[in-house]
């Protein structure tokens, strides 16, 4: 067992998140799953960065000096082989193909280092590897996964919550991977952890304050999913068969039942472009052409739904229920088109 003072395990370990194979003596706080097969990334938290040969060409990519949030870097510079994500203040990460190494600027920030790699800096790296980090939830039924994409506050987390009390494994929380294969898109799993918000906690699992905070500057909980916290947790990757597009009524609608419509191929797309789990970022990644194809087909071949649903924890039940006999009758629905 390592100290919370502790920079590094003792020997390498390997990690499964996300359909990719992690080494790293980096001492991880979410429940990763075990890694089985050589690694596709090696990560470390190092007192320097990695040589770079500072004689060579630097290319600022990206810059945002007042950007305060973990989502955007304040600075992504190119050098050689390296990218480098810079949050002022609190670390950097140089990026490669092959590897990831974090400086740490404050050590008074180390638990910031977690929840920006396992974010915003993996999903980079995905991205430059091909595959779509979205802000998405995610849910397996019926062998198939549902995925919920909003941006903040917009009721993806509650509502994979709720169907995984109605006994639907969850896949992922906050950020999917997918990956394009040649017939259909494929959903990676995460880890069997939620990030939820006090009063969301409160509705599922009786009582936040047992919960670890996710970070401290935030009122988000780690929430297991486990016996005493959430259903239950899929751990391989499962064929996409849906997204939704959750959306709140506001609180003078007097409309209180729930509307599940098709979104058209256009406007999925528009909503897909901005689905990234930073879209700011995800604009500058090299292969970005590739990117807006594999959205474009996305939103072609795959079902887009919104769900527009009443306010409060008391609805989301139901709402769990009319998402999934949805969601069955549209697996039926391409089941029966691919047989024709």
């Amino acid at each position: 067992m390592n100290s919370p003072t502790s920079l590094y395990n003792e020997v390498p370990s390997l990690f499964r998140v996300y359909g990719i194979t992690i080494s790293s003596r980096f001492p991880f706080v979410s429940p990763l799953s075990d890694g089985t097969r050589l690694p596709d990334l090696t990560f470390a938290l190092e007192e320097t960065p990695p040589f770079i040969d500072c004689h060579g060409a630097t290319e600022l990519l990206f810059a945002d000096p007042a950007a305060d949030d973990y989502a955007v870097p304040n600075y992504i510079k190119r050098t050689g082989r390296f990218e480098v994500l810079r949050y002022t203040g609190t670390a950097e990460f140089h990026v490669s193909a092959e590897q990831i190494t974090c400086c740490l600027h404050d050590p008074g920030r180390r638990h910031a280092v977690e929840l920006l790699f396992l974010g915003t800096v993996l999903s980079w790296w995905l991205e430059r590897a091909g595959r779509l980090a979205m802000h998405m939830s995610a849910v397996v039924s019926g062998n198939q996964a549902l995925a919920f994409m909003s941006t903040g506050g917009g009721g993806k987390s509650s509502m994979a919550a709720a169907l995984a009390k109605l006994g639907c494994p969850l896949l992922a929380d906050d950020l999917v991977a997918i990956e394009p294969r040649e017939s259909c898109f494929v959903a990676h799993p995460s880890y069997p952890q939620m990030r939820l918000w006090p009063d969301e906690a409160d509705y599922f699992v009786g009582s936040h304050e047992r919960f670890e905070l996710a970070h401290p500057a935030y009122t988000k909980r780690r929430v297991p999913v486990e016996p005493g916290g959430i259903g239950t947790f899929c751990d391989g990757a499962r064929e996409l068969g849906c997204i939704y597009l959750p959306e709140r009524r506001t609180l003078d609608d007097i409309r209180s039942d729930v509307e599940i419509q098709t979104v058209a191929p256009h406007d999925a797309f528009a909503a897909l472009v901005g689905g990234a789990v930073a879209p700011r970022l995800a604009d500058l990644i090299t292969r970005r052409g590739s990117r807006l194809k594999q959205l474009a087909v996305l939103a072609c071949q795959l079902p887009i739904r919104r769900v527009v649903y009443p306010s409060g924890m008391h609805a989301l039940p139901f709402v769990a229920e009319a998402v999934l006999e949805d969601f069955s009758n549209v697996a039926a629905n391409r089941a029966h088109l691919e047989n024709v």
